[in-house]
């Protein structure tokens, strides 16, 4: 769960910084609200797809890392100074509501993160195909041809799948140390 936590708020951060400006562009008026809802779900998806493509871009999983929690730090940044220009003064009396839709979406939100990361888990492709791949991305540091891709020992777990999901545990592993 806290690995589904700190995923989700680096992703959140890392999308931030794509969501604003397609959110609020200067297209938008300041009279539209995007709910936060969706403000939270466009960036943590958005992290996501920004993060793979970083992977892909730079391959190492130590430089990804340093971009990434560079770029998330300064997202969240971004995202927490967005907040707190948004949301209404906490000691305002008129809209008390407006405050506690905060936390029945960051909650759904932590649920929702945890079904999509955690279910398919117990399934044949996540613990045999998408591990193994994660694992040779892991012990090559990279995603490039020398983890291994290309060795016929690797031809039974098809390594022309995609590789969103084995990044996300390799970097995750790469977090932990091991």
């Amino acid at each position: 769960m806290f690995i589904t936590l700190l995923i989700s708020i680096a992703s959140l951060g890392l999308g931030w910084l794509i969501a604003s400006p397609l959110l609020y562009g200067p297209y938008r008026t300041t009279a539209e609200r995007v709910p936060v809802v969706l403000e939270v779900f466009v960036a943590i998806v958005s992290g996501i797809i920004l993060n793979y493509g970083i992977v892909l871009l730079l391959q190492s999983l130590a430089l990804v890392q340093l971009a990434t929690g560079a770029l998330a730090i300064l997202g969240l940044g971004l995202f927490t100074n967005h907040c707190r220009r948004s949301i209404p003064d906490i000691h305002a009396a008129e809209k008390p509501m407006q405050r506690m839709v905060w936390l029945p979406a960051a909650l759904l939100i932590l649920v929702y993160a945890n079904l999509v990361l955690t279910d398919p888990i117990r399934e044949w492709d996540p613990r045999s195909i998408w591990f193994l791949h994660a694992k040779l991305i892991f012990f090559a540091g990279t995603m490039s041809e020398t983890a291994g891709w290309l060795h016929p020992s690797v031809d039974w777990s098809h390594p022309d799948y995609p590789k969103l999901v084995p990044v996300i545990a390799a970097q995750t592993a790469h977090i932990a140390g091991f």
